[in-house]
């Protein structure tokens, strides 16, 4: 079993991709469980306690399938050590029982000026909730500056990570183009 963890900031194609890339792992006849951002996140997603995070997170962990071929995630330690302001050392244990499972962080990163336009527009199609949730953040350059805030404290996170990662530009939005890549990146080292 692979683990594929998809992390990035809101609107950077995260779900759309992890769908994607299932699919085509599918079609090419591997087996995959996909964990959606409702398991790895959203039940903890008001929690500051990092504890509770690791908590979800190892219970999540060890209830996955090691008959499946290739494991994707919507999100996953990075998000819990952002969300709860902690250092990625505090998520070593996890890391380190991640790491049996040949894991892979891809990365969605947008351009920093392109971040505010992203969420802004996702704000037109997304529900209240969401809409309510970005705009607690204050005023519009309140908004951006907290969204490319969290994008650079998510990169420090990941490049302090024991976790091979793979830094991936989606400010287009290609994300056809995207799961292709990480498709390839991952069928090219699993054979």
């Amino acid at each position: 079993m692979k683990i594929i963890i998809l992390e990035g900031p809101s609107t950077s194609g995260k779900t759309t991709v992890a769908k994607l890339l299932s699919d085509k792992l599918l079609l090419t006849g591997f087996s995959v469980r996909y964990v959606t951002e409702d398991e790895t996140l959203m039940p903890i997603l008001s929690e500051k306690d990092f504890q509770v995070h690791l908590k979800h997170l190892n219970s999540l962990l060890s209830g996955l399938d090691n008959k499946v071929d290739f494991v994707v995630a919507d999100r996953f330690h990075l998000t819990s050590a952002a969300v709860t302001n902690t250092s990625i050392s505090e998520f070593n244990v996890l890391e380190n029982s991640l790491i049996k499972y040949d894991p892979l962080i891809v990365f969605l990163e947008i351009d920093e000026e392109k971040l505010g336009e992203r969420v802004f527009e996702a704000m037109k199609h997304r529900g209240p909730s969401w809409k309510a949730h970005v705009e607690s953040k204050g005023s519009k350059e309140d908004i951006i500056n907290w969204y490319k805030q969290t994008q650079i404290n998510l990169l420090t996170l990941l490049k302090n990570s024991i976790i091979s990662y793979k830094l991936i530009d989606a400010t287009n939005s290609n994300y056809d183009n995207i799961s292709e890549q990480i498709f390839n990146a991952i069928c090219n080292n699993k054979n």
